[in-house]
């Protein structure tokens, strides 16, 4: 009977094994569905943890702000680290784990003479509990948006002025 026993554990444990290694497999290709999906979203995702410190940062976030991931995983960011232009951009994502609301705004970041226009997105990422475990800060580049903007708020400008100069005149003609 004791070798039976042991013969029913050991196979038993097989069993656990196989049954652990299986879920570490699907959890690891989860893992990398979701880091595929993030490394190529056309947005720049930043997640910090309750205390500020970067957890996850895609390709596209790396870029705006000139850093690389392995030099602030699980560390903060530092805004005297940065070159001045993206400060405001940094503050803003220190900002955001600090008072854990939904915040959105623009910040033009300003360099070599160009000019990008960032909008910033901060929101606060809770547990299955609805306990703030940290931020998620979603940068995206809205720049030709807002140059499309301004071309056509000009090009509307310039055609009512056009508009109006010739019915001025008609206008006075009829006087």
């Amino acid at each position: 009977t004791v070798v039976l026993i042991l013969v029913f554990t050991s196979f038993f444990a097989a069993f656990i094994n196989n049954l652990i290694r299986q879920r570490e497999q699907s959890i690891e290709s989860e893992r990398d569905k979701v880091v595929a999906i993030m490394n190529n979203l056309a947005d720049g995702i930043i997640l910090l943890d309750h205390r500020g410190r970067v957890v996850m940062m895609n390709p596209y976030a790396q870029r705006l702000l000139r850093v690389h991931t392995r030099q602030y995983i699980n560390k903060a960011l530092v805004v005297s680290q940065f070159p001045q232009a993206l400060r405001p951009l940094v503050e803003f994502v220190q900002r955001a784990t600090k008072e854990p609301v939904y915040e959105s705004t623009e910040l033009t970041v300003e360099e070599e003479g160009e000019h990008t226009i960032i909008q910033a997105t901060a929101l606060q990422v809770t547990d299955s509990d609805n306990t703030n475990i940290g931020s998620l800060v979603i940068l995206r580049n809205i720049t030709k948006e807002k140059d499309l903007d301004q071309m056509k708020s000009d090009f509307i400008s310039v055609a009512a002025h056009q508009l109006r100069t010739p019915l001025a005149t008609l206008k006075w003609l009829f006087k």
